[in-house]
């Protein structure tokens, strides 16, 4: 279940570090309309301080970045927090930390907002919470952020891949059928967040066969398959893709987004 995977974290820090670039290259970019909420409703802009958790190589912070904020980047894998500071080494507010999230020694009430962007479940729960609750500042905000596979176009296309998959492993696909919109009664259960409110921000990308294959080959079940299985996974959606979709598809997504303030008093 989803609220388990952080009994996993050690094992797929490894597996994403190592294939850090790709995972920058091919991995989507958030919406403006995410940041444009944020904006709005947690007072992302200039000078505000954000604490992202789990910053992977800077993807959702590059939209931080536009919006003028100072960040301190949280990351456990050294090859993608690497790559972070590299891409934002000529911003001074951005800073670049090695560690997980919940060992962090930050500073108390010293954020704005702490963003976890397709991270939180690699997090241990009742210490995350307190870390994050610990390190928002009075009328601070949590905001959790996964990325939700919707469907594609061609719309057989994800019956198509489940049985490519399912014929190499069962779990190859393993993420995708998680759902991740229970983890707004989760922060609210935690008694340090509410009222938790939601948002389900759309997007689409349109990628040729390797790239729709490559990204596919960054996902942590993927990642998990023994090298041969994960090889023959990807050459076959490659295959697929471009034999029987003319060679590009279109993955429709949306950005889930859970925002809750810090109760007073915590």
């Amino acid at each position: 279940m989803e609220e388990e995977l952080h009994l996993l974290a050690d094992d797929r820090r490894a597996r994403f570090d190592a294939v850090a670039v790709a995972y920058d290259r091919h991995r989507p970019r958030y919406p403006e309309a995410m940041f444009d909420m944020l904006a709005e409703r947690a007072g992302l802009g200039p000078g505000s301080r954000v604490v992202e958790v789990g910053s992977g190589p800077g993807i959702a912070t590059e939209g931080l970045v536009r919006r003028g904020a100072s960040v301190v980047c949280i990351e456990p894998g050294a090859s993608l927090a690497a790559l972070a500071a590299a891409k934002f080494a000529d911003h001074p507010r951005v800073e670049v930390v090695v560690s997980r999230f919940e060992d962090w020694d930050g500073p108390a009430a010293s954020a704005d907002l702490v963003l976890a962007a397709t991270s939180w479940h690699w997090v241990e729960p009742t210490a995350g919470w307190a870390k994050a609750a610990e390190v928002l500042a009075p009328g601070g905000s949590l905001a959790l952020v996964w990325t939700v596979l919707v469907g594609y176009d061609p719309p057989w296309l994800g019956r198509r891949l489940a049985q490519l998959a399912a014929g190499i492993h069962p779990s190859a696909l393993g993420s995708a059928e998680i759902d991740f919109g229970q983890w707004g009664a989760r922060m609210e259960d935690s008694g340090l967040f509410g009222p938790v409110a939601t948002w389900r921000i759309p997007f689409e990308r349109t990628l040729d066969a390797e790239s729709f294959a490559a990204t596919q080959s960054t996902y942590g079940s993927v990642l998990a398959l023994a090298p041969e299985e994960r090889d023959a996974l990807t050459e076959a959606t490659r295959a697929l893709v471009e034999d029987e979709c003319g060679g590009r598809a279109c993955k429709r997504e949306e950005a889930l987004v859970f925002l809750a303030p810090r109760r007073p008093g915590r």
